[in-house]
C-alpha cells in the first residue's frame, strides 16, 4: 500500500504548504526556539489550545438551531451541517471540528515528544505532559463523538472512529482510524497516567489542567459510553476540589461580563468555542425557546432577540428565532469546557435511571434555584421516575444549549430510541431535511480530502 504521511498542521489532513506556513506565523519556527520547560509553559498556555473548534457548526446540526428564512443559493459549512449533509465542505477544505480538533493535537504531542529533552524543573516537565495528555484526550472526545458511532459495547470493538495520532513527525505515517473502542480506552488510559502528575487546583486559570478537571473530563468520557454509573463516580470525585465547587448564581450577572470573571470559578475545566470556526452566532429554534419559563435568567444570558437587543421573551419571533448570545467576548463567552452544573447533571441523570429520585431532585434543585430569581423559584418535586428523568434530559437543553454536547445528547439518546425524529422546514414550511431515529447521519463522513490523501481509509455508511 502506498506510504500515506501526515502535516505538520493538521497531521493527517495533508492541508497546502501555505496553511503550514501560516501555522509556522503564529507558532514557534521549529523546535529549538522550545529550550526550556519555561517555554513549553508559554506553549501549552495558548489561548488557541484552550478553544474547542467547530462549536458553531456542532450547534447547526441539532435540535436547538433554526435557520430561517432558509437559503438554498448559500450553501457553507453552517447550513451544510444545518441540513446533515454528507460533507459539509469540498474536497480541498476540512471540517472545522476536525482540522481544528488535529491542529491542537499537534501542538500536545508536540509538548509529549520534546519537553524531556530541555532544561527545568523534572516535576514541572512531568506536570506539563500531564496537561498535554488531559488536552488530547478532550480533543478525542470530541472527534469519537462526532466521527465514530455512539457508544454501544456490542459494536464498539468494531465501530471505526479516528487515527489516534501520537507522533508530531510529518514523516510519520497515518495509523488507520483506531475502533470506537480502542478511542475510548487510550482517553481514558492517558487520563489515568496524567492524574498521577496533574495540580491539584486550577483556581488560578480554569483553562489549565488539574487533578479535577481530570475528573470531570472522564465524567463525560463515561457518560458518552453510557455507563452512568462509572460517569456519576468520576462527576462526585471532580467536584470535590480544594476550595469547593458550587453553581454561580445568576442574580444579577450581566451578559457583557458573563461568564469571564462572574462564572469562572463554576468551571472545572474552562475551554471555549474556536472564534475562527465561523461566526459564534447561531439561531436558536423559537420551539426551544418557548419551553423555558419566562422567568428562566438563562434567557437573558444564552440568547438575545437582535445584534443589539438584550433578551425579551415575549418578542420572540416564531418566524425567525432568536440569537444564541455569543458576541462581544468573543470565546470566552461560548463555555464549552466541563462546569460544576454539568457534573451535577451526570449525577441525577445518572440517580434518576436508577430511581433514586431523591438524589436526582436534589442536584437538579441545586441548579435551578440559581438560575431564577427567589420570587419566581420553586423547587421541582415528583415521585415518577419518567417524569423526573425527562425534566434532567430538558435541564441539560436548558444549562448547556451552545456548548456541542446537545448533539452527543440526541446520538446517545437515539442510541436508546428515544429521540424522535428532527424536520428541518423553509419559510414556507416545505420539509428541506429530516433526521429519522437510527439515521447514519448521527456519524459524520470522513471528508473528502482525508480519503483523497489517504485512500486507504475507510468511510463511514
Amino acid at each position: 500500500m502506498k506510504k500515506q504521511y501526515i502535516t505538520t498542521y493538521l497531521l493527517l489532513l495533508c492541508l497546502l504548504l501555505s496553511a503550514c506556513n501560516k501555522f509556522l506565523e503564529v507558532a514557534p519556527k521549529g523546535k529549538t526556539t522550545l529550550n526550556t520547560v519555561n517555554d513549553f509553559d508559554l506553549w501549552l498556555g495558548n489561548q488557541f489550545l484552550s478553544e474547542i473548534s467547530g462549536i458553531p457548526q456542532i450547534c447547526w446540526m441539532t435540535d436547538h438551531a433554526q435557520k430561517i428564512p432558509w437559503r438554498p443559493d448559500i450553501m457553507a459549512e453552517a447550513e451544510r451541517a444545518y441540513i446533515w449533509s454528507e460533507q459539509f465542505t469540498d474536497a480541498d477544505a476540512s471540517p472545522k471540528m476536525l482540522s481544528g480538533a488535529y491542529n491542537h493535537i499537534y501542538y500536545f504531542n508536540t509538548l509529549l515528544e520534546n519537553i524531556d529533552g530541555v532544561t527545568g524543573n523534572a516535576d514541572q516537565k512531568q506536570q506539563l505532559k500531564a496537561e498535554a495528555l488531559l488536552g488530547r484526550a478532550n480533543e478525542y472526545f470530541y472527534l469519537v463523538n462526532l466521527y465514530g458511532k455512539p457508544y454501544d459495547a456490542a459494536t464498539a470493538a468494531t465501530d471505526l472512529a479516528v487515527p489516534f495520532v501520537v507522533s508530531s513527525d510529518i514523516n510519520t505515517a497515518t495509523p488507520p482510524r483506531a475502533t470506537v473502542q480502542d478511542l475510548y480506552r487510550y482517553m481514558i488510559e492517558d487520563l489515568n497516567t496524567a492524574i498521577v502528575n496533574l495540580p491539584a487546583s486550577n483556581a488560578g486559570n480554569r483553562f489549565r489542567g488539574s487533578v479535577h478537571a481530570a475528573y470531570s473530563v472522564l465524567a463525560r468520557i463515561y457518560f458518552y459510553m453510557r455507563n452512568y454509573t462509572e460517569a456519576a463516580r468520576y462527576a462526585e470525585m471532580s467536584l470535590q476540589r480544594p476550595g469547593g465547587a458550587t453553581v454561580t448564581n445568576y442574580n444579577g450577572v450581566l451578559r457583557n461580563v458573563f461568564p469571564r470573571t462572574t462564572r469562572m470559578n463554576e468551571m472545572i475545566y474552562a475551554r471555549g468555542s474556536d472564534p475562527t470556526s465561523g461566526t459564534l452566532v447561531s439561531i436558536a429554534d423559537s420551539t426551544f425557546i418557548k419551553s423555558y419559563q419566562s422567568t428562566d435568567l438563562r434567557l437573558a444570558l444564552n440568547f438575545y432577540n437582535g445584534i443589539a437587543s438584550p433578551f425579551n421573551f415575549n418578542t420572540v419571533n416564531p418566524s425567525a428565532g432568536v440569537r444564541f448570545s455569543a458576541t462581544g467576548n468573543g470565546y470566552y463567552d461560548v463555555q464549552v469546557g466541563t462546569t460544576v452544573a454539568e457534573m451535577k447533571l451526570i449525577i441525577a441523570e445518572n440517580a434518576a435511571r436508577r430511581n433514586d429520585l431523591t438524589t436526582a431532585l436534589r442536584q437538579l434543585n441545586e441548579i435551578r434555584v440559581n438560575r431564577f430569581a427567589p420570587a419566581n423559584y420553586q423547587d421541582l418535586a415528583s415521585g415518577n421516575q419518567d417524569e423526573v428523568f425527562q425534566w434532567v434530559i430538558r435541564e441539560r437543553r436548558y444549562e448547556m444549549p451552545i456548548n456541542g454536547l446537545r448533539w452527543f445528547d440526541m446520538r446517545r439518546l437515539d442510541s436508546e430510541g428515544l429521540m424522535p425524529a428532527v424536520v428541518r422546514i423553509d419559510q414556507s414550511k416545505n420539509v428541506i431535511a429530516t433526521l429519522a431515529p437510527k439515521s447514519p447521519r448521527y456519524t459524520l463522513q470522513i471528508p473528502l480530502n482525508a480519503t483523497i490523501f489517504n485512500p486507504g481509509m475507510s468511510k463511514n455508511p
